[in-house]
């Protein structure tokens, strides 16, 4: 009897986990790896941004202008500018000094050192200047040697002269991205002023 309940209960046992699939003779199915979804590349929110500020350069203007070479030794002044009918243009400078014209660079800053005078007075030693003479420009806060680097020529005056060309020479004096100095008079010397004697010196 014992024998046979035994076996009975091996036989339901058999059954049920048969039922479960537990042990059927097939292979339980693959596991299938969940899927990565990927997502959209959000879009980086705008930051406002303001423009660098570019800081000026100090107002600290030349006060006297000295070449050992030449002996010049002249004082320098500050002057505005006047509006012409073609262009903006430095007044006239004194007779006994230099005119610095103050919408140009300062030394010791990017820009164009503009300086301009008589060639008849404060700036007749010019007619002596050569390619790689010296300059020193004096300010309240230092002194900036320069060095001659091009002695330019233009006609200004004159019945043949065109207003394109006399704007033409005013590019010398505009701005520019180095540390140089402008030097303008009239020539020839000593009293002419047919043409502009322009005198380029580069920071040294």
């Amino acid at each position: 009897m014992s024998v046979i309940l035994v076996v009975v209960i091996v036989v339901v046992v058999t059954l049920i986990f048969d039922q479960a699939g537990i042990l059927s003779a097939s292979p339980p199915p693959a596991v299938q790896p969940a899927p990565v979804y990927i997502l959209p590349t959000p879009i980086p929110t705008a930051v406002p941004t303001t423009a660098p500020v570019i800081p000026t350069a100090p107002n600290d203007p030349p006060t006297r202008l000295v070449s050992m070479a030449l002996g010049l030794d002249v004082a320098v002044v500050s002057s505005p500018s006047v509006q012409l009918d073609f262009a903006v243009m430095p007044v006239a400078p004194p007779s006994n000094a230099a005119a610095w014209w103050a919408d140009s660079g300062v030394p010791g800053h990017l820009g164009n050192v503009v300086i301009y005078g008589h060639n008849a007075t404060a700036f007749a030693p010019l007619a002596g200047a050569k390619v790689g003479h010296q300059f020193d420009v004096y300010t309240s806060r230092g002194v900036y040697r320069y060095v001659v680097a091009e002695i330019i020529i233009r006609a200004q005056e004159g019945p043949s002269v065109t207003t394109e060309e006399k704007l033409a020479n005013g590019r010398y004096i505009r701005p520019f991205d180095d540390e140089r100095l402008t030097l303008v008079t009239c020539w020839p010397f000593p009293a002419g002023t047919s043409h502009r004697f322009i005198v380029i010196a580069k920071r040294s």
